[in-house]
C-alpha cells in the first residue's frame, strides 16, 4: 500500500472517531466536529462515496451509543451533515481560508434551517402554523451559535492539521531529493 492510501485511510477513521468522541463527550450543544470533517471530506477524497460515508459513519457510531431520536429529525441530520460534503468539492478548486470560512459558515446555516424545519415538521414541540415555525426557529437561535462556533473551531483545526502534515511532507520529500554530498578521501 503506497503512503497517500494509508494517510487516506488512516485520515477516515481519525475522523470518524474524533467526530464520534466528540459527540459522546459532554460538550456544548451541537459543538461537533461533524460538519468540518464532511467538508474536509468533500475537499480531501476525490471518491464521493466514501466523502459521503464519513459524517454519516461518526454520526452513527456516536447515535448507537446515544440512542435514537424522532426518524424525522434523525432524517434532517443526516442529510444535513452531507451538504458540507458538497461545499467541500467546491473548495478543492481552490483552498483558501476565507472559502474555508465561508464553507463552515454555511454549513451552519444549512442545518440550522434543515433541522430546525424537520423539528417543526415533526408537530412535537411546535404547532405546525407560521407563528410555530418562527418560534422554533427563534429556540434554535443558541444551537445555531454553538454549530457555528463548532464548525469554525474544527475546521481551523482539521484544516490546520491538514496544512502542517503537508508542509512536514513536502519538507521530509525535499530532503530526500536533495544528494547528499559524498566525501572524498
Amino acid at each position: 500500500m503506497n503512503r497517500e492510501v494509508v494517510a487516506k485511510v488512516g485520515t477516515f477513521f481519525v475522523l470518524i472517531g474524533l467526530c464520534a468522541a466528540v459527540r459522546l463527550i459532554p460538550h456544548p450543544p451541537n459543538f461537533t466536529p461533524v460538519a468540518s470533517a464532511a467538508i474536509f471530506a468533500g475537499f480531501y477524497y476525490r471518491n464521493r462515496v466514501i466523502a459521503c460515508l464519513l459524517p454519516l459513519l461518526a454520526v452513527l457510531v456516536s447515535d448507537v451509543i446515544l440512542g435514537s431520536y424522532s426518524l424525522t429529525v434523525m432524517t434532517a441530520v443526516y442529510a444535513s451533515h452531507l451538504l458540507p460534503v458538497v461545499l467541500g468539492i467546491l473548495l478543492a478548486r481552490r483552498l483558501t481560508a476565507w472559502r474555508i470560512f465561508v464553507c463552515a459558515f454555511a454549513a451552519a446555516v444549512l442545518f440550522y434551517l434543515g433541522t430546525n424545519l424537520a423539528v417543526w415538521c415533526s408537530g412535537v414541540l411546535y404547532e405546525r402554523t407560521a407563528a410555530g415555525l418562527l418560534a422554533c426557529y427563534t429556540a434554535g437561535l443558541p444551537f445555531f451559535q454553538h454549530t457555528l462556533m463548532g464548525n469554525l473551531f474544527f475546521c481551523i483545526l482539521i484544516f490546520g492539521g491538514y496544512a502542517v502534515a503537508q508542509a512536514v511532507t513536502d519538507y521530509l520529500d525535499q530532503r530526500r531529493m536533495i544528494p547528499h554530498p559524498v566525501r572524498k578521501r
